[in-house]
């Protein structure tokens, strides 16, 4: 099978992974994939990527100017992007995202018929309110949410959240199919890289968050939970590993609560590497509060927290506790300070129970490897 993917992002970017991952596994099975995307955004820290392929995965970047402006850098690659689309040859087209450079993918289904799979892995407009970017371009972003699903063939999305939003709004059942984020969990099977606890001078016990930093409200159970955990114990550390828009505010928060010692931010840390920082934590976070943008998400960070074998502690919301086998890999609690500050300590406290759940999580993970994902996105493909 030749397919063809659109990514809105370049090659860096967090969601982009989740083609990569995919197109990882299409390539070993020996389907054709070629991925079209940007070949820098603010994801590359706006460097040119001058690779052509990954892994025996085709990159095609069409041609974009060297601007940090949006609609400058947009549209000329608009243009490209629409003119190859037009010409493709391939089976069938994967576009990531309703964005309005989602449009661009669908060019091919009017001049070849190729039928159009569309990937909603969140709901962008949300993100963007979060993050308050201007409100023309949410609006767009909005309704591009609204339209696009419709026109495609079939639609894959990661959360069942997002399952029942667009059976609700016209999908039909049979055309949409919950295929979650996952992680390629062989990958986190190393032994531990006490470099790490040496180079970011880190305590005994360590709490993890991995992901990115655009939302101060994300983390701020994290950090106020760490305030009453160092309370009790002061052989704990805080890595968080991520960059972001609020990076700054939360390390200022960090210095008003006087968590120097205890919180660590890394900046961004290469997807490949994640799995060597996970081997020296102990407990992974992904407990966040009620936002709107991520009841509609499937977290990755979950997944290879499990993959490491270490336990995770996420909120009730959403599909967090499915992801954890409902209490099995991991503690379910709300994520207010005192509830969060306790199971903390609990969890830090009791060797013997995090060994338990780490254990499950590394053996219940294994139904969001990426390999099986993609037998289920392969069902898909073949219907078209």
């Amino acid at each position: 099978m030749n397919v063809c993917m659109f990514s809105p992002f370049s090659v860096k970017a967090p969601s982009t992974h989740r083609l990569l991952s995919f197109a990882k596994a299409l390539t070993a099975k020996g389907h054709k994939v070629t991925i079209v995307l940007p070949s820098f955004d603010r994801y590359s820290g706006f460097k040119v990527d001058l690779e052509n392929s990954i892994g025996g995965i085709q990159l095609s970047k069409p041609f974009q100017l060297k601007s940090t402006k949006l609609t400058t850098d947009m549209i000329p690659y608009a243009f490209s992007t629409t003119l190859g689309s037009l010409l493709l040859d391939c089976d069938v087209i994967h576009v990531l995202k309703t964005t309005p450079i989602a449009c661009f993918g669908y060019f091919a289904k009017l001049s070849r018929r190729t039928p159009v799979v569309q990937d909603i892995d969140d709901l962008d407009h949300l993100v963007m309110v979060a993050e308050k970017h201007p409100r023309i371009r949410t609006w767009i972003v909005a309704q591009c949410e609204k339209i696009l699903p419709k026109l495609a063939d079939h639609i894959i999305v990661s959360s069942s959240s997002l399952k029942g939003l667009y059976f609700q709004i016209g999908i039909e059942r049979n055309k949409i199919t919950q295929i979650s984020n996952g992680v390629y969990v062989d990958e986190f099977d190393l032994e531990p890289d006490l470099k790490v606890k040496e180079q970011y001078k880190l305590k005994d016990m360590v709490v993890a968050y991995v992901g990115s930093l655009n939302n101060e409200a994300q983390l701020h159970p994290l950090i106020f939970g760490m305030r009453e955990v160092v309370k009790e114990r002061k052989d704990v550390s805080c890595l968080i590993m991520g960059d972001g828009v609020a990076r700054q505010n939360l390390q200022q928060l960090v210095h008003k609560l006087n968590l120097e010692d205890y919180a660590v931010f890394t900046g961004r840390v290469p997807h490949a590497v994640v799995p060597k920082f996970l081997t020296i934590c102990d407990i992974g976070f992904s407990c966040f509060p009620e936002l709107d943008y991520l009841r509609f998400s499937s977290n990755i960070k979950v997944f290879e927290y499990m993959a490491s074998g270490i336990p995770v502690v996420v909120s009730p919301e959403g599909d967090l506790p499915f992801y954890i086998d409902y209490g099995r890999a991991g503690v379910i609690t709300k994520p207010d300070v005192n509830g969060l500050s306790k199971t903390l300590i609990d969890l830090l406290s009791d060797e013997k129970k995090r060994r338990r759940l780490g254990n499950h999580a590394k053996k219940y993970v294994r139904n969001f490897d990426w390999e099986r994902l993609t037998e289920k996105l392969l069902e898909v493909y073949e219907t078209l």
